[in-house]
């Protein structure tokens, strides 16, 4: 069983089905996501407990606290404020030795959000559109695994998960829309997350920032891509629709 863990990066802005608005959006939009066998859930919560004890041994946490890779990097809000930048920074390197050593595969969906709004009429949903495109790159690494899988969103509550599903109705049901492949090894709907508890959440937190930022800084930012680029699926597929990167 594998599982997918999935968070965002960037803002798509006040996207309606029916009244698209890029307001208050940014130019790009990441949704990232770390594929972990079972077995392997487990040691990235080690990491991750470990980054706690070494980190903020001294420091009293709220008890929903998840590590985030924004926050971490600017150091300016609580708790980040009561540690060093060299220590910001190490953990930064921690979480990202994590992902580089231990057994998984990234996926990520970038949308030029300029562009999606020129191209379409009526341009549903970023985060719909990105996450179904993700769905289908999850399915063809099941196929290829002959493994079965689940998909696992922070903060995918249920009116979130109603609007998605209705935008991904309408894609299934348009004899027009490209369909390239089923999700019949997905065994169930996208599930919320809770990254105190599922803590791979964190790590797909500080993931998906690096594939935004590649496409928002126009490729001037590409030290970390550097390093994880070689866990993506298919990261080289001469099909770009099997590409576990995509960038539209």
């Amino acid at each position: 069983m594998y599982y997918l863990f999935l968070d965002e990066s960037g803002d798509e802005g006040d996207f309606d089905n029916n009244k698209p608005n890029k307001g208050g959006s940014s130019e790009f939009f990441t949704v990232g996501g770390i594929i972990i066998k079972d077995e392997n859930r487990n040691k990235f919560r080690n990491v991750y407990d470990l980054i706690l004890s070494r980190f903020f041994n001294n420091i009293e946490l709220p008890n929903n606290f998840k590590l985030h890779y924004t926050e971490l990097r600017e150091g300016r809000e609580y708790p980040y404020n009561l540690i060093s930048k060299g220590q910001r920074f190490e953990i930064s390197n921690t979480i990202f030795n994590a992902i580089n050593t231990i057994d998984c595969n990234l996926l990520s969906v970038t949308i030029d959000l300029d562009r999606h709004c020129t191209k379409y009429n009526n341009p549903v949903s970023p985060l719909a559109w990105t996450l179904y495109l993700i769905m289908e790159r999850f399915q063809y690494f099941l196929e290829d695994t002959n493994e079965k899988g689940e998909i696992i969103f922070e903060r995918y509550n249920s009116r979130l998960r109603r609007k998605v599903n209705q935008i991904h109705l309408e894609f299934n049901q348009n004899p027009n829309f490209p369909k390239f492949t089923d999700f019949i090894n997905i065994t169930s709907p996208i599930i919320d997350g809770d990254p105190t508890i599922e803590t791979p959440l964190t790590f797909a937190d500080f993931f998906a920032y690096i594939p935004y930022i590649k496409c928002s800084s126009h490729g001037q930012k590409m030290d970390r891509w550097n390093e994880i680029k070689f866990k993506y699926y298919n990261y080289n597929h001469r099909d770009g629709k099997r590409r576990g990167n995509y960038e539209i």
